[in-house]
């Protein structure tokens, strides 16, 4: 399902290092994003802005833009 989003997204297979951490990828449902985001934050610049996109069991979905200060 994860290899299937990101074709979707970006419209071609997801390198290794767009494709996330894969270790977060299982049995922590939506909440995997959010754990990804914090280990892979440090190199966001200040006043960026993304977005992440989380599915969990029952198509929950969850997507929040951010902003780093």
């Amino acid at each position: 399902m994860n290899h299937l989003i990101m074709r979707k997204l970006l419209g071609r297979d997801a390198e290794a290092h767009e494709a996330g951490d894969s270790r977060y990828l299982w049995n922590t449902r939506s909440a995997g994003s959010v754990i990804a985001f914090y280990k892979h934050q440090d190199d966001l610049a200040a006043d960026s802005v993304g977005e992440f996109s989380s599915f969990g069991a029952g198509y929950s979905i969850d997507s929040v833009i951010l902003r780093r200060r």
